[in-house]
């Protein structure tokens, strides 16, 4: 505060010549996160800022995240699943731990996987080609649901699931659609998960012929590449009807 009034008072007397010298040290963002830690509940959006502001160049996926956030106005936590597919990599806790220098910092949880950066990128895609501007699939319910039929594959499966749920989000139906939101919409979770998953296989047990699945992940790629595309042109060439998805 100290400071921050002499300033005032420069900014307030402009016809006098003032000398100021200026003492920058690295030691001052760690002296403001714990002074800000005692003094209001930080989320965990503003800490995951702190790190990223603290150890520029360090944390790529934490940029990554702020960048999918930005683009297709999304949550932090929907980004953060979506790009990591893990809902406990950046627990609170141990964020503030990095943050205040009470643990030592650990630049590899915070590395890039190009492959969900490129996934989560086509996943969105094909979310916005089948839902449009719907904000119930902004929801963490919905994405977790997707991921849920990942975690309950056998191994011999889960390699093709990247396809799959491609596949699965661009060529659902009108009626499925409308059960997957009416389910989100009333949080009811173990029947949205039981739902999305036998959609799911039943729609890949339905087209399981020689070479049929891998026809549909080539149609649903050209699907996602046009819808990146309009979307693009839109990021690019800003209108009065163009919204952020929210």
């Amino acid at each position: 505060l100290d400071g921050q009034h002499r300033w005032i008072v420069i900014l307030e007397n402009p016809e006098y010549d003032i000398l100021v010298d200026f003492v920058v040290t690295k030691k001052i963002g760690a002296y403001i996160d714990n002074l800000n830690n005692s003094s209001k509940s930080w989320t965990g959006e503003d800490v995951k800022h702190s790190i990223r502001v603290q150890h520029e160049n360090e944390v790529p996926v934490l940029d990554e995240i702020n960048k999918f956030k930005n683009r297709f106005g999304v949550s932090e936590k929907y980004a953060e699943i979506i790009l990591t597919r893990n809902k406990e990599q950046f627990r609170l806790s141990e964020m503030k731990e990095f943050q205040s220098h009470t643990k030592e910092f650990n630049a590899d949880k915070f590395k890039v996987n190009t492959t969900y950066i490129d996934t989560g990128k086509n996943l969105m895609f094909a979310i916005i080609h089948q839902f449009g501007t719907e904000k119930l699939v902004r929801k963490i319910e919905f994405l977790e649901a997707l991921f849920n039929i990942h975690e309950e594959l056998i191994d011999a499966k889960k390699a093709s699931f990247e396809k799959n749920i491609l596949i699965f989000l661009t060529a659902m139906d009108g009626f499925v659609k409308g059960e997957i939101l009416s389910k989100v919409k009333a949080k009811d979770i173990q029947k949205l998960n039981s739902y999305v998953r036998k959609q799911y296989d039943t729609l890949l047990n339905k087209h399981n012929g020689e070479g049929e699945l891998e026809q549909m992940y080539n149609s649903a790629m050209e699907i996602i590449r046009q819808k990146e595309t309009e979307f693009e042109k839109k990021e690019n060439n800003p209108s009065k009807s163009f919204k952020k998805l929210k």
